[in-house]
């Protein structure tokens, strides 16, 4: 049972968070809306000379301002999504500020970018969709990670169903450490070949406790072995056994044949997706990440330098991925090295509320160092 006082407390508590809410200066955030606005407005007036800010960014510096002045703000987000070059960045000065939905309506903070412009081809025999773009060709973007209409659709796989088995660690020693990985194996009659564009295929090894991903560098059909650029994380056997491993191969041009996936084809810079039967091809939205995170909340750990009650409620986060480095096949502990798409660093007392997840590949919170309550 709650004490006299302590009910009093909570009472007061709830009266000073409604007071601070109403006397907060909103500002607002919409597709429709201008940087050259003041903000103040949830829609544009008659006249189009002010109404809501175009971007996440300004309405942050807006707030900023206001901060100076020792009142609290507000950033409201009207409908719609919100494409991001780059993740929102909130420090100590950023501290008592809220982002939320309006209500009753839906918002998508993205890390993706829309791709247009498709046209009908014939892959594989099969009547596909094709877009051409430059920055895949020019080696300026790559992505593993595809939604459409807000649906992740999966890349080609190998096998169909189930999973192929490493045939044979090539110079295996039982005595070796199980942490020693392996760039090469030899594979069973007819898993790997030489396909197109073999450098942008992945073999996904599910082994121990993780998987590794590794691009092909070579194969030998004849001697049946797959060099690998990087080593795999731990050993090719399933467990501490001496059984292979099993895993699936992504991204192969020829295994485009199967509705819903889709296939990047880098050096040509080329997206081919194969629709679903009946599926609306004349309204997709098609979306591919270029970020790996959202949103940087980060303080320091000095006097007065930790970020505090930063607030996001009913916010729709998507579009996001991780793309391993050259020298890395994976991660030896939960994911431990794939940063989360909200990141929180130094900060106290922030809050992530009614969170959506409804396109997503990383979605999780990055708590590094501290973080409280």
């Amino acid at each position: 049972m709650l004490r006299m006082g302590s009910l009093v407390a909570m009472l007061v508590l709830l009266v000073s968070s409604a007071h601070c809410a109403d006397t907060a200066v909103a500002f607002y955030v919409a597709t429709n809306g201008s940087d050259t606005w003041s903000g103040k407005l949830a829609q544009p007036n008659e006249s189009r000379t002010d109404g809501p800010f175009a971007t996440l960014e300004k309405a942050r510096d807006a707030a900023r301002m206001v901060a100076r002045g020792s009142s609290p703000a507000r950033i409201i987000i009207r409908k719609g999504a919100y494409y991001l070059d780059k993740p929102l960045a909130l420090g100590p000065q950023d501290s008592n500020l809220s982002f939320s939905a309006y209500p009753g309506e839906k918002v998508v903070i993205s890390g993706g970018k829309l791709i247009t412009g498709f046209s009908e081809v014939v892959v594989n025999g099969g009547k596909m969709l094709a877009a051409d773009i430059p920055e895949v060709r020019e080696g300026k973007w790559n992505f593993a990670q595809l939604f459409i209409n807000d649906r992740r659709r999966p890349r080609t796989r190998l096998p169909k169903e189930g999973f192929y088995k490493v045939a044979e660690i090539i110079g295996f020693r039982p005595e070796a450490p199980w942490q020693e990985g392996q760039n090469q194996f030899r594979f069973n009659e007819g898993d790997i070949r030489n396909w197109r564009n073999l450098s942008d295929v992945d073999i996904v090894a599910l082994h121990f406790w993780i998987e590794s991903r590794m691009s092909i560098d070579s194969v030998d059909e004849k001697e049946r072995i797959v060099r690998l650029k990087k080593k795999n994380t731990f050993r090719l056997t399933k467990d501490f056994s001496e059984d292979g491993a099993p895993y699936i191969i992504e991204n192969v041009f020829e295994a485009l044949d199967t509705p819903g996936q889709w296939y990047l084809d880098r050096p040509q810079g080329v997206l081919y997706y194969y629709p679903y039967v009946g599926e609306d091809t004349s309204n997709l939205r098609v979306v591919a990440p270029i970020l790996e995170q959202l949103v940087r909340v980060t303080g320091t750990a000095k006097e007065g330098q930790k970020v505090k009650n930063i607030t996001f409620n009913n916010l729709h986060f998507a579009h996001t991925q991780h793309i391993l480095p050259p020298d890395k096949a994976g991660a030896t502990q939960a994911a431990i090295s794939v940063p989360g798409a909200l990141h929180f660093e130094h900060a106290e007392k922030c809050v992530v509320t009614q969170l959506r997840d409804s396109a997503h590949r990383n979605l999780r919170c990055g708590v590094r160092r501290r973080m409280q309550e």
